[in-house]
């Protein structure tokens, strides 16, 4: 995964899957196998992989891990109606995890649901989840719940991050 060759992580993955009696190893080797299909944008190969994630432990060590790529992916797929039930399943595995409350905050502002969105969303950024397009979804969710001047703030503070990012990679 580390050198963009997702073809052979996703044989990896499957083999380490495969030869292994411990299920924390199993599942995460489904958790990986999944997000290599999903960098290659095979999206109904990772669902399916992220779901075996979950068949191994529903509830082990990385389960939130699935269940959030799990979310993500369903909406990639266009099945976005079942990708909120997995974000908050995600959230619900493990609070700490910001990219699951991402994810939530995400999928409940478009459901039209702004004041939970923004919550989420401030969850995420307050356990240390910083991108320019969680501050663009905070501040559509901040927007549509008709508090413009801070969906103005958080625009512009999106921005701000976004041209840093820029100037990071040129260097």
């Amino acid at each position: 995964m580390g050198i963009q060759r997702y073809e052979q992580a996703v044989d990896t993955f499957d083999r380490a899957a495969q030869f292994t009696d411990d299920d924390s190893i199993r599942q995460e080797a489904w958790v990986n196998k999944g997000a290599a299909h999903a960098e290659l944008e095979e999206w109904e190969t990772a669902i399916d992989a992220y779901r075996e994630a979950l068949y191994v432990d529903a509830e082990g060590e990385h389960a939130a891990a699935a269940e959030t790529n799990l979310a993500y992916a369903l909406w990639e797929a266009g099945r976005s109606e079942q990708a909120l039930e997995h974000a908050e399943s995600a959230v619900q595995l493990d609070s700490r995890n910001p990219q699951a409350w991402y994810n939530r905050g995400f999928f409940l502002l478009e459901r039209g649901l702004a004041e939970e969105a923004v919550n989420a969303l401030e969850n995420a950024q307050r356990l240390g989840f910083r991108s320019p397009e969680l501050l663009e979804e905070l501040a559509r969710a901040y927007e549509e719940t008709g508090q413009e001047e801070r969906a103005e703030e958080l625009a512009d503070e999106a921005e701000e991050v976004r041209r840093q990012r820029e100037g990071e990679m040129v260097q």
